[in-house]
Formats: structure tokens, sequence, C-alpha cells
């Protein structure tokens, strides 16, 4: 007797079910993608308990015909594709044939459908992969399925299943899904006979991502478009301002599908690199548009993630179109600020790089760093964030009168003081703005890192007595393979025996700090990551810590000439609404929101 053996056609479908259907959300999500290739505009959601009772999905798309209805709960039979060629060009949301054999299986279920041209429906009822009956019925138009006690005869599956508002928030999100991405069909979900979602049709996009994102300030939601010659990416990115604690606020739609990709949610954070803080995802729905050649959706059983031909293209076309959204949004918040064109105006802050002869000559103790230390001497950012220092030297006296901002050419913004030593206060109009001094300092310093970094300018200082820095084997040849870029920022450091380096010199603004846990830092960074294609983000790291320990910091009184030079050198950079670590820079306060609070208006 052979011990191999065919499976029934029941259990084949079983098992399928196991793939495509994971809970009742997967099913529902099948349903819906029929109902939208069936040219449905009004799609109904129906469940009780969470779906595991009672799942219905009524559309009024072009129904079907009594043969097809019957093909349609067959195994691999579809309308969607028709040969080989068409596998590699899948232009519908349903193609294998496996979604209602598949829920029929583990399900009481009941199909009514009925063709525009007709004047009845049919009605096929199925229990657990058996047809139980089947005939002719009075129907709407459309199609109409209905799936009950899901997993009944497969209880393993049934055991599973979560409880029922964890279930029914799975099957709210696959609804908000489908809204977003076909926002000129209507969507009703209704639980246990009361109205749970309600996504009328929509007359354009942005109003139905306004409506589900709850983002009610046009303003704070940026259009993506960008037509590159790989993908055509448009949609809509909300200001760093919103965001998640998870990536929940990611919808993706590829040729309208909608998925759930790493990759892309990765591009993503790289077009708001530098806008979020670490911990927090962005709240964003792109589009994407490829040539249905040129990308396989038929990776995932449940078709949720898909391979792109050029992915690394997609990627970065990705990447750019969000991160050009986001620039174009602050370009027009920051023009509220300010009416002054900073291109074209004088430099009025001297190189944040130059230092004074005096501070030059004021060379620093010998010191041996060894990375063995590194626990014990903590750097002095990390627990001395609010100690008095010593602020760079253009801040000081002999240089104010180069650096005062010519007010007529800065008419928006009025310094009132400081607050805490910390933020600067700032009117314009009918807002109060304030500024963190540090975190502002901290991005003008790093903008200009990154565009030294870029034009492999090499201004630094360079020291009297060398700072000498032992490390481990490992740290040793990461310190190695990033001393070149180092060189770019105007950190210099050369090898000085077996696992020794001597710092040679460093960005000017660096000169009362101690380099050596910097560099220990960035290369342990480095060893973590694995190196290779990690380095870009690894540098990027390095000039944020740089950026970091050369900024002023909290609790530093700053004169009023001071405080302007930050303003103007802040509404130069490229992204000044940030940090580079996410936070942002200011926050403000209209008259009314100030006015509400005294209750002087409601």
């Amino acid at each position: 007797m052979p011990k191999v053996k065919k499976l029934t056609e029941i259990l084949a479908n079983k098992i399928a079910a196991g793939e495509v259907v994971e809970r009742p959300a997967s099913a529902i999500k099948e349903l819906c993608e029929n109902s939208i290739d069936a040219k449905s505009s009004r799609i109904i959601v129906e469940i009780e308990n969470g779906g595991k009772n009672l799942i219905r999905v009524s559309d009024d798309g072009i129904g079907m015909s009594v043969e097809d209805a019957k093909l349609a709960v067959e195994r691999y039979a579809t309308s969607k594709i028709y040969n080989e060629e068409d596998l590699f060009c899948i232009k519908t949301l349903g193609f294998r044939g496996e979604a209602l054999p598949s829920i029929a299986s583990v399900s009481k279920f009941t199909l009514i459908t009925r063709e525009k041209d007709k004047p009845f429906g049919f009605k096929i009822s199925i229990e657990g992969g058996v047809i139980k009956d089947a005939c002719e019925i009075g129907a709407p138009i459309g199609t109409t399925i209905e799936a009950k006690d899901l997993f009944f005869n497969i209880p393993a599956r049934q055991k599973f299943l979560k409880t029922t508002d964890t279930e029914t928030g799975h099957i709210t999100d696959t609804i908000t899904s489908f809204a977003l991405g076909y926002y000129d069909k209507s969507f009703l979900l209704i639980h246990n006979k009361k109205e749970a979602k309600n996504f009328p049709s929509a007359t354009t996009q942005i109003e139905r991502v306004k409506d589900i994102l709850k983002i009610a300030n046009s303003e704070d939601l940026y259009q993506i478009k960008a037509d590159a010659p790989d993908a055509f990416v448009t949609g809509w990115t909300a200001s760093p301002d919103y965001y998640k604690t998870g990536s929940k606020g990611i919808y993706i739609f590829v040729n309208g599908r909608f998925i759930k990709d790493r990759k892309i949610n990765y591009a993503i954070f790289q077009g708001y690199k530098g806008r979020l803080m670490k911990g927090n995802f962005p709240i964003a729905v792109i589009f994407i548009k490829v040539p249905f050649q040129q990308v396989d959706v038929n990776v995932h059983p449940a078709k949720q993630e898909v391979k792109f031909l050029r992915e690394k293209q997609v990627m970065s076309a990705i990447s750019e179109a969000v991160n050009s959204a986001l620039k174009a949004g602050e370009k027009i918040l920051i023009s509220k600020y300010q009416n002054i064109n900073t291109d074209q105006a004088p430099t009025i802050a001297p190189s944040f790089e130059k230092k004074t002869e005096q501070k030059y000559q004021n060379a620093r103790r010998p010191f041996v760093y060894s990375a063995n230390d590194y626990a014990a001497e903590d750097i002095d950012y990390v627990n001395r964030q609010n100690e008095l220092s010593e602020p760079p030297a253009y801040y000081g006296k002999t240089a104010q009168k180069n650096i005062m901002p010519d007010t007529e050419k800065h008419p928006d913004i009025k310094v009132i003081g400081q607050f805490l030593k910390t933020y600067i206060i700032c009117e314009k109009d009918n807002e109060i703005i304030l500024i963190d001094q540090h975190a502002a300092h901290e991005r003008i310093l790093f903008e200009k890192l990154k565009n030294k970094e870029k034009t492999s300018a090499t201004a630094s200082q360079r020291l009297l007595i060398p700072e000498v820095l032992e490390t481990g084997f490992a740290e040793a040849e990461a310190i190695k393979s990033l001393m070149p870029d180092m060189l770019k920022i105007g950190l210099e450091i050369e090898p000085f025996g077996k696992n020794t380096f001597a710092v040679k010199a460093i960005p000017a603004f660096l000169s009362e700090k101690q380099t050596a846990p910097i560099i220990l830092d960035v290369a342990e960074q480095l060893i973590e990551k694995g190196g290779g294609k990690q380095i870009e983000n690894v540098l990027d790291s390095t000039l944020i810590l740089i950026a970091c320990h050369g900024a002023i910091r909290a609790n530093k009184e700053l004169s009023e000439t001071e405080m302007k030079a930050i303003i103007f050198e802040l509404f130069k950079c490229e992204i000044p609404l940030k940090c580079p670590h996410g936070r942002p820079t200011l926050i403000k306060m209209t008259q009314k929101e100030i006015e509400k609070l005294f209750k002087r208006i409601n």
C-alpha cells in the first residue's frame, strides 16, 4: 500500500484556508477585494461576535451568472487570469481562485448573486466544503456572501481566534484600509446589528484621508507626488508633529492593493530622516503605481506583500517623494516666520568652525582614553546637559558687532527674551514662538557638518597635543574604516601603534570637549550594525553626536544678539523645525489659543 496519498478536495481546501483565512478579517479582505473587482460602488460588511459567528459582505457589483457562481466555489476557478502571461501581469485584486472555496470549507457558507440583466438571482449553500443546496432566488443586483461559524469544523483553528474586541479591531482596520484606497466607494461596517464604521463615498481623495487620519488642518498634510521612471508615487504624509508608536498609521497601496511591507516602511522612514524621534512612526498614505509586469503580487499566501523587479529604484523614488513633500510643507511653515530670502542674504554669523587665537592657544591637557574606561567615564553631555559651559567663540563679545542680524530684513520676528535660560521667546504677528536653543543650535551644526561631508571640506582645528585613544581589535578596525569620512568633517585620526589612535585635529567648536568617547561610540555603532551598507547611517549618527556635543547647552544665558544669530541661522537650515534627533526646535501658540486659555473667548 503506497504511503503517498492524494488529498481529498475538502482537506486540500481546509489546508488552503489555513493560509488564506487566518482570521475573520482575512476572509473579509478577500471578499471585499472581489467586490471591488466586481465594480461595486457600495460595500456593506455585517459581522457578529467579531466575525466569529457571522460574516456577511454585500455589494452592488456586476454579479455572476448561474454558471459562474457554480464554478466560483470550486478551487482554482477564477475569472482574473487565463494563461501564464496573465500570472505575471496581475491587474486585479483577487486572482488565485482560492478565497471562496477556502472560506466555504471552514464555515457554513451561502452565496447569493444576480446579474443586472437577469430577472432572478442564484443561491448556493455549502457547509464545511459540501454543497447542500443550489437554486434560483429573488435577489438584488450584485453579490452577497455569508459565512457563519468560522472554523466550526476545525476546533484547533477556532481556539486561536482572539477576543471579540480584538477580532473586531482587525476587521475595522481592514475596512478602513479599503476606504482609504477607494475613496469613491462607500463602506459600511455593522457589528452585532449596530453601525460600527461608515465611510460614505467621497468626492476627493484628500477628503477621505483627512476623515480617516483625523487631521483636520490641511496645512498638516503634505501632498506627495513623484513621477519617477520606475514608479509613480502619490499620497499624503502628515507633519512630523503627528506620529504613532507603531506602524499602524502607515497605509501603502501598490497598484490599488493594500499591502504591508517593511522595506517600503523603511523607505518612508528615510524620507522622514531627522524629523522623528526614535521609537516614533510616521503617518502616511502612499499610492505606488508601477507597470503590472514589474511587480509580483504572488509572493504571500494572503497577498499582503509584493516584490518589485526594480526594488532599489522604487524605494529611492518613495524616499525622495516623501522627503520632497515634507520639505515643501516645512518651507510653507517657515515662510510665516520670515520674509527674507536666506539664500541671497549676507552671512550674518561667522563660520561655526572659527575660533579666536586665544581659544586656539588654550591647549587641552594631555589625555589617554581607553575603551575599558568607557562605561566608567560618561561623556559630559549625558550627565551634564544643564551644566554651564563656555559658549562657542562666535558668541563672544568680540564678535557681537559682526553677528547682529539686519533687523530691517527681519520685520516678522521680535525677540522678547529667554525662559529658564533654555528657550528663546519670540513674538510674530499674533503668535508667541518658543525656540529650544540647544535643539536649534544642534540642527544648525548638524547641517553644516553634513554639508562639509558632502563637499569634502576640511575646516578644523589642529591640536597642540594629540588626544590618544586605545581600543580593542574590533573597535580599531571600525575606526580605520571611518577615518576618511571623519577627515571630511574636520576630525583627523591617525594610527598610533597597535589598536591605538591619535586624534590630531577636531571640528573647531569641539575644542572644549573630549572627542575620544564620541569616536568610541561611533565605532561601537558600526560594529553593532555590521558595517558595509550601514556605514552611511552610522556616519549620520556620528554627525548628530558631534553636533549634540558642540551645541550650546540648556541653562545657558544668551544675549539678545546671540539669540538673534541662532534664529537667523536656524531659518537657513534645510529642516529647521526639527533637531537631528527629531525633537521640535520650536513651538508656537496663537493669540486665539492664548485667549481661550484665559477664557477671553470660547
